[in-house]
């Protein structure tokens, strides 16, 4: 870990989460050799701020840690590194402080030029434009679509009350940078994690054995069976449209009316695939959500995800908010 190399890196990322304090955004791209990737990630960051502006929101302090990386491609000139990165900035909104938390993982591609390193590309926030469907899926090439519950299933509800906002908020303050062992992880987990949420709420399953109907998981010893809805966020943002039993969700038109529990989807290039899901577990002194998420581990993020290299001006959101009664 001592290699130049790493050094580079440890500066160039630094820097990045510096940027949103003090620093200018355009020395980020002093550490690239390609100009269009540099100004990608100055785009990013640039946006970012353009966030922070509009929010009235001042940040203080930032910083990172990364403990390990792998490398997955190493040559006499040439490197190529995934990095867990961590992220936490604090910043002031008003007359509150807030904390905002993010594990990423990068990849970042190195070439040795005249005696130092300098980044060719840097893959960050990748995994959010992952359609949102588990391994098996994809590999069997099933689509991630669902039916509508009806009224037939209403006996399959595993049981009724009311939704506990406070205990999903609770569920997604502790698990949003772990992995429940009861449940299965995915590369794109995000929903899987809503999903955790809801059920950790009150939300009561809809059970139909059926992966393209319902809303359910079933973990019987090593073997964990689901519905499309739960794992796929595709699926679950149609389900919340259109479910008439267990999960059901009104569609509002402006985040300020999402309360703590409810759910927001995002289809970020704008063509009807539906990429990612969070929860919000916050309010502002804008009273605007913040959300957790899994995939790329958020904790606090606000919840346009602007500050995202997934992020396109053709994006798209839903927001749902989860109705009480069951």
């Amino acid at each position: 870990m001592t290699k130049d190399w790493f050094e580079v890196i440890k500066k160039y990322l630094s820097l990045e989460t510096k940027v949103r304090i003090d620093g200018e955004e355009e020395q980020v791209g002093e550490f690239f050799t390609d100009s269009s990737q540099a100004n990608e990630i100055i785009n990013k960051l640039r946006r970012s701020k353009e966030q922070d502006k509009e929010r009235n929101a001042i940040f203080i302090k930032g910083e990172i840690k990364l403990d390990r990386c792998e490398i997955k491609k190493e040559g006499t000139d040439e490197i190529i590194v995934k990095i867990p990165l961590y992220q936490r900035w604090v910043y002031k909104l008003k007359d509150m402080f807030y904390e905002q938390e993010k594990l990423g993982i990068r990849e970042i591609c190195l070439k040795e030029q005249y005696g130092s390193w300098r980044l060719l590309k840097d893959e960050m926030d990748a995994g959010l434009r992952i359609q949102d469907a588990p391994e098996t899926m994809a590999k069997e090439g099933i689509p991630p679509f669902f039916h509508e519950t009806n009224e037939n299933d209403a006996n399959q509800i595993t049981n009724r009350g009311i939704y506990n906002r406070l205990k999903a908020q609770r569920y997604a303050e502790i698990w949003w940078n772990q992995y429940n062992p009861q449940y299965e992880k995915f590369e794109a987990d995000c929903t899987n994690f809503v999903s955790q949420c809801l059920l950790a709420g009150g939300v009561p399953m809809t059970y139909t054995g059926n992966q393209g109907k319902g809303w359910w998981y079933r973990n019987n010893g090593n073997l964990h069976h689901w519905s499309y809805s739960w794992v796929v966020a595709h699926s679950l943002r149609w389900y919340l449209s259109t479910s008439r039993n267990g999960l059901r969700a009104v569609e509002v038109s402006s985040p300020h009316k999402l309360s703590i529990g409810d759910v927001i989807s995002y289809d970020y290039d704008g063509d009807g695939h539906w990429q990612h899901n969070t929860i919000v577990v916050l309010k502002d002194s804008n009273d605007m959500p913040l959300v957790n998420a899994h995939t790329n581990n958020s904790r606090h993020r606000y919840w346009d995800y602007r500050d995202s290299a997934a992020w396109t001006p053709h994006i798209k959101y839903k927001f749902f908010h989860i109705v009480d009664e069951f």
